[in-house]
């Protein structure tokens, strides 16, 4: 199938969402403004994409709208202008917009590797927001190129889940280096003068920060906190100067006498809805011996996590999946049930959350987050795939038995029919 044909699937009015960077469909975006002749107030959503943005040009005015949530240097001149919008939004509450049904999705754009065995394809180098608007759209147009690696992680989509595929092989869209004049060489040494060794930075993209990592040769021991590594970073990593981590914890003798620390906290989890305790205990005291002074330090803590929403998962295997009859039928017939094909994406969504509870997450919570990340789905059936799977819940109610057994107790006699002495009625 051409890019046009797939993208003849985009009708007037519908939103359509394009993932970003460098997994930017860019032949999917091209064929997509070739269309837009015959489309009416389409509205494009999608933070920083790399390549042309040729929809928010002004002869496209009334077929296309543009909305940013992380604008980029090609849609920028636009919203500057009018011709598109911008929705000032933290990253991690985007995928809520899907979700919640703010910001509801007809047709999601994507690039992504060429797939697997079982018909899993990755997002390859940009996951970001697009697998759970995938989820949220009902039109799906991939571009499968197979220059775009394949990542690990929750980075997969079945095959079966696409509406169009449009088979591409070219590089990825890269960001080139950004060059920086002598006014931003200034600034930034007057900036690298006041972070001190140690200390932790957070940087971003443009002439300014480029130009500031360059003048931290001098520094030693510096953190990196940031969402974004441009090539300074990495070179100031590779040369030993940041990337490290710099910690010193308490030692016995660093109070003068007995210290006793109790500290506790709670956390509320507004996805979760749910109370996370956490308890911890510090003990140190030091004293004068006929060998020296001797110190003593002990400390530890309690708490309990929860499974990240929309977050990183844990990497796992592919879980087997247990066949109902009408499934083992399909089988035979060298076809693959659809069903089956659900309850092997469900499985590995499900494998994530208990992996990340710790393997102590039974079905009814199981189900209860699944349903919070909009999968629709019975309770019964995320008991079936946990059982088949053997992925056990653990209760988190403990304490000590008020009975036990005696052995030397001798059991009563049998009182059943043959044995009771009671007289029958007749």
């Amino acid at each position: 199938m051409t890019a046009a044909q797939a993208l003849g699937a985009v009708g007037s009015g519908a939103r359509v969402w394009i993932q970003s960077g460098t997994g930017t469909p860019s032949t999917l975006v091209n064929a997509l403004v070739a269309h837009g002749s015959k489309l009416r107030d389409v509205e494009i959503v999608h933070m920083m994409t790399l390549g042309s943005a040729d929809y928010t040009r002004p002869e496209y005015e009334g077929h296309f709208r543009h909305r940013g949530l992380f604008l980029g240097e090609n849609t920028r001149d636009a919203v500057a202008a009018g011709r598109a919008d911008y929705t000032p939004i933290f990253l991690a509450e985007i995928e809520n917009l899907f979700v919640s049904g703010a910001m509801p999705l007809d047709v999601v754009l994507m690039q992504v590797s060429p797939p697997d065995e079982h018909g899993f394809v990755s997002l390859g180098t940009t996951v970001g927001s697009t697998l759970t608007a995938s989820r949220n759209a009902g039109i799906i147009i991939a571009e499968v190129n197979d220059q775009m690696p394949r990542t690990h992680g929750d980075t997969f989509l079945h095959v079966s889940h696409m509406t169009a595929v449009v088979e591409t092989s070219r590089p990825l869209l890269e960001l080139p280096a950004v060059a920086f004049s002598d006014v931003h060489l200034q600034v930034a040494r007057n900036v690298a003068s006041l972070i001190p060794d140690g200390a932790t930075l957070q940087t971003g993209i443009g002439g300014i920060p480029e130009a500031v990592l360059t003048c931290l040769g001098d520094k030693r021991d510096l953190g990196i906190h940031s969402e974004m590594l441009g090539d300074s970073v990495i070179e100031l990593i590779e040369g030993g100067i940041a990337g490290s981590v710099n910690l010193r914890t308490r030692v016995p003798f660093d109070a003068r006498g007995e210290l006793i620390q109790i500290g506790a906290k709670v956390n509320y989890g507004d996805a979760a809805r749910e109370f996370t305790p956490d308890v911890n205990a510090f003990y140190s005291n030091r004293w004068q011996t006929g060998i020296g002074e001797l110190g003593l330090q002990l400390g530890g803590g309690l708490g309990r996590g929860l499974p990240a929403v929309g977050g990183e998962r844990p990497q796992h295997r592919r879980p087997r999946v247990a066949l109902r009859r009408a499934e083992c039928l399909e089988h035979r017939r060298r076809r693959t049930c659809p069903r089956a094909v659900d309850d092997a994406t469900l499985a590995i969504e499900i494998e994530a959350i208990w992996e990340t509870s710790g393997r102590t997450y039974g079905s009814p919570r199981v189900h209860r987050w699944l349903r919070r990340q909009g999968f629709r789905v019975a309770r019964k059936r995320v008991a079936r795939i946990m059982r088949t799977n053997g992925w056990v819940g653990e209760s988190a109610r403990k304490g000590f038995k008020t009975t036990t057994p005696d052995k030397a107790a001798v059991p009563a006699p049998d009182l059943g029919p043959g044995t009771s002495t009671r007289p029958r009625r007749t």
